[in-house]
């Protein structure tokens, strides 16, 4: 595999599990999958990673997944969501840390199997 396709495992996996976590702990809202990854697009990424033409950034910046509120069809607060994942490791613990103080509910159990905490 080269560097975005190491990139694009390794964020699919923490992306599943955030949103499999995140959905099934909220009833109001729920993140659907959506963006160049998970379409027939990314066949064209290598095309299309180096033009600066509005339609080929548009299609290389589309956000990942979208949040949407299930329970308020009058509730216009769809959010964009966009997943980042490196392959050169955390650099500090500070980020991950914080997370799990701000956010004490959100803790996967995948995050502690794989020794992030």
């Amino acid at each position: 595999m080269n560097a975005f396709e190491d990139r694009l495992a390794a964020a699919a996996c923490l992306e599943q599990t955030f949103i499999v976590t995140f959905n099934d702990s909220c009833a109001d809202y729920k993140i659907v999958k959506y963006g160049i990854e998970s379409t027939k697009l990314s066949e064209a990424h290598e095309f299309i990673r180096l033009c600066r033409d509005d339609p080929s950034r548009f299609v290389r910046y589309i956000p990942d997944s979208v949040l949407v509120n299930v329970n308020d069809r009058h509730a216009c607060n769809t959010t964009l969501i966009e997943f980042k994942a490196a392959t050169t490791g955390i650099q500090s613990d500070s980020f991950a840390n914080s997370l799990s103080h701000r956010c004490p509910g959100m803790d996967p159990p995948v995050w502690r199997q794989r020794g992030y905490f």
